[in-house]
C-alpha cells in the first residue's frame, strides 16, 4: 500500500511520469499539477540512464519548475491546465520553465 502511496506522489503531485511508448524512463513527462493546499513538489528517481527530477514551486501567479533530463533520455513539459506555457520538448541536461496562471477575460 505504500508503494501506490509514493508512486502517486511521485506521479500525480510531483509530476513526474514516464511515457508508456518508451519504458525504462527514456522519455520522460513532466506534469506538475498545483492545486488546493499543495504550492510546491519535488521528486527525483534514479534509473539505468541516470538521474531524473523535477522541482516545483508555485509563488503568486508564477509557477517555477526545474527538472534534470539524464542522458539518452528526453521530455516533454505539460502545463496545468489554467497556466499559459505551451507544451515543451527537452534533451539532456538541466532545464527551467516557468509559466504564468492564465488571466480570466
Amino acid at each position: 500500500a505504500y508503494g501506490a502511496v509514493g508512486t502517486w506522489m511521485i506521479q500525480s503531485v510531483a509530476g513526474l511520469d514516464l511515457d508508456p511508448e518508451l519504458p525504462g524512463y527514456k522519455r520522460i513527462h513532466f506534469r506538475p499539477r498545483p492545486g488546493g493546499s499543495i504550492v510546491a513538489a519535488a521528486a527525483s528517481l534514479e534509473t539505468a540512464h541516470g538521474t531524473v527530477a523535477i522541482d516545483w514551486r508555485l509563488e503568486d501567479d508564477l509557477l517555477t519548475v526545474q527538472v534534470q533530463v539524464p542522458p539518452g533520455a528526453s521530455a516533454r513539459f505539460d502545463a496545468p491546465d489554467g497556466f499559459e506555457q505551451p507544451n515543451t520538448e527537452f534533451s539532456t541536461g538541466s532545464h527551467t520553465i516557468q509559466c504564468q496562471r492564465a488571466r480570466a477575460r
